[in-house]
């Protein structure tokens, strides 16, 4: 039977260099002792903000000089705690900085109120007086137009000390989703027993054998379906959380509080579903195409990710991969390539599944890190394109963090996938231009085809099912 490589059997050099951030775990021990012993520097300076431009530059300067170390430590912990979800180790390494976190928050809580205590014209000749508070002006902007939302310092300090307990569901649900779940073995097209994991299952959804692809369905679904009721329960209390947090901050609804964050209307996100649900026709012919084409009576969830055009399972090696993307990505620039393959020789990527190791992918880091990304390579083409997509938001991050200051090294959700799916479009471009083979460009095709429906079509009946 098939199953995965154990970690310490695989390449270093396809895993990403968290020892560039801590050496070892007694060097995080020993910063994460010294930040949680300065904490109370900046808790010493609740209520002089108001005495000068100099006084509040100080504060905010003292807040992000701690904020700084503290991603950096809470980002060392969690992707090790994501190399291997089952590690107690590195559980508990994360659950303590996300406590500190927790923390600082409490103690910065009286941040907000006391600057927007301050009458407008004082606060505005601090500004004007300070040089330093000038950096803050955009910030500053975002906070006054959150006034009505901002509680006083008592009430911000509670809220922020109950953030340890309103991240409870989600810390739930990926100890299920990630450590938890044990998925059955399936028989693949040849008949040989392979153990169902996270990743190989994104291969055998797509497979042509439809006994394999509705195996791997069921193996998945029925395995979380046994764990309905803890699931059902997560899910209740995550929205309870989030109602909680909208009823203190005076909104009309979560989605409000959501969106405030970056400054995007509500209308903005109504306006998206409304949009799409009215070209549903045209996913609906596209459904249509899949099932004539596949010769179906009934097209099933389970049918929904084959290619609708003849191929040959291409193995594509992630050497292949690398040398494909960075190829396609050529139209972005010399810099911009220089930089992409220094993400490759610094071991910015962790490339393939292990046991206990978080599914999926993602592109992740600290302002004051490298970015990284964990990936679960499976030497096929949907994996290529991931690549190519997480490296568009871990270039995305590099040049943020490399040429903004801290306030503003980083940025939106709202803005995020711009980067990552440009990739994604260049390398489809580069792959059509590069072959002549039409059963290939088919195949490249459905693909585009098949990102477009995952992308806008799903990604809005999620929003539509949360808005309901």
């Amino acid at each position: 039977m098939q199953t995965l490589k154990k970690r310490d059997e695989i390449p270093v050099e396809f895993t990403w260099n968290l020892e560039s951030i801590f050496s070892t775990n007694e060097e995080w021990e020993r910063d994460f002792q010294t930040l949680q012993q300065r904490l109370p520097e900046l808790e010493a300076l609740a209520g002089t903000l108001s005495q000068s431009g100099q006084a509040l530059l100080t504060v905010l300067q003292k807040r992000d000089e701690l904020s700084k170390e503290l991603e950096r430590l809470y980002v060392y912990a969690s992707m090790r705690k994501d190399e291997d979800t089952t590690n107690s180790t590195y559980q508990g390494m994360a659950d303590r900085a996300v406590q500190l976190y927790v923390r600082l928050s409490t103690i910065a809580a009286y941040i907000e109120p006391e600057i927007l205590a301050l009458p407008q014209d004082k606060l505005d000749r601090f500004i004007k007086e300070t040089p330093g508070l000038a950096l803050y002006g955009q910030q500053l902007h975002d906070l006054n137009r959150k006034r009505g939302h901002i509680r006083s310092a008592e009430i911000e300090s509670v809220l922020a000390a109950a953030g340890e307990m309103a991240e409870t569901p989600g810390s739930v649900f990926t100890m299920i989703d990630n450590a938890d779940l044990k998925l059955p073995t399936i028989k693949d097209e040849a008949g040989e027993e392979v153990e169902l994991t996270k990743g190989n299952y994104q291969l055998f959804i797509r497979s042509t054998d439809r006994r394999v692809r509705k195996d791997a369905f069921e193996g998945l679904h029925s395995t979380f379906l046994k764990q309905r009721n803890t699931i059902a329960s997560t899910l209740a209390a995550q929205v309870k959380t989030d109602v909680f947090y909208t009823t203190q901050h005076n909104y009309s609804s979560s989605r409000e509080h959501a969106l405030a964050r970056y400054n995007i209307p509500v209308s903005v996100y109504d306006n998206l579903v409304e949009t799409v649900s009215e070209h549903i026709p045209l996913l609906n012919r596209y459904l249509k195409l899949r099932k004539r084409i596949l010769q179906l009576d009934e097209l099933h969830m389970y049918d929904l990710y084959v290619p609708i055009v003849e191929e040959t399972r291409e193995e594509i090696s992630y050497q292949q991969a690398r040398d494909t993307v960075v190829a396609a990505l050529a139209p972005l620039g010399e810099n911009y390539l220089d930089t992409l393959k220094k993400g490759f020789t610094k071991r910015w990527i962790d490339v393939y599944e292990t046991p206990g190791k978080r599914g999926g992918a993602y592109s992740g880091g600290a302002y004051t890190t490298q970015p990284f990304i964990l990936m679960n390579y499976q030497n096929n083409r949907d994996s290529m394109f991931t690549l190519a997509h997480e490296l568009g938001h871990s270039l995305h991050s590099f040049y943020t963090r490399n040429y903004q200051p801290y306030q503003y090294g980083d940025y939106t959700i709202f803005v995020a996938e711009v980067a990552s799916t440009l990739n994604e479009g260049l390398l489809t471009e580069h792959l059509l231009k590069t072959t002549s083979d039409t059963a290939l460009r088919l195949a490249i095709l459905n693909h585009s085809l098949e990102g477009f429906r995952g992308t806008l079509f799903r990604q809005t009946m999620f929003a539509e099912f949360e808005q309901q």
